[in-house]
């Protein structure tokens, strides 16, 4: 199971399939009011399995947070993709299906006419 994390100073989201679950709710708010001051909310949503935080950067930082919902079981460092990482896995794939398009159509044209352009049905 992944865990995404984006943050941008004032406001952490982190989505994990175990904020879906409604009962483990209060014990992630728990955490969090553990840590004193700067956290202002804490909103879940169950559909996405979604935890938005808006916090005071001057007071807190981000990975104080985090950390605090590591402590808690609610975060697994070693299971986290990063906004980046998800915006470069798509452009990869984006990127691999356009060049898949663009050289099965210039081999197709390539090869059209050709006994051999049955091969470019395959590709």
């Amino acid at each position: 199971m992944k865990c995404y994390v984006h943050n941008v100073p004032g406001r952490l989201r982190i989505k994990n399939l175990i904020f879906k679950i409604s009962s483990i709710h209060y014990e992630v708010r728990k955490a969090l009011v553990d840590m004193g001051h700067g956290i202002v909310t804490a909103d879940f949503n169950t559909t996405t399995g979604s935890l938005l935080i808006h916090y005071i950067p001057t007071e807190i930082h981000h990975q104080d947070i985090l950390s605090a919902l590591l402590r808690g079981g609610f975060y697994h460092p070693d299971k986290t993709v990063t906004n980046d990482q998800v915006i470069h896995q798509a452009t990869a794939t984006v990127f691999n299906v356009e060049a898949k398009a663009v050289s099965g159509a210039f081999i197709g044209t390539a090869l059209q006419g050709t006994g051999l352009s049955l091969l470019t049905l395959l590709l």
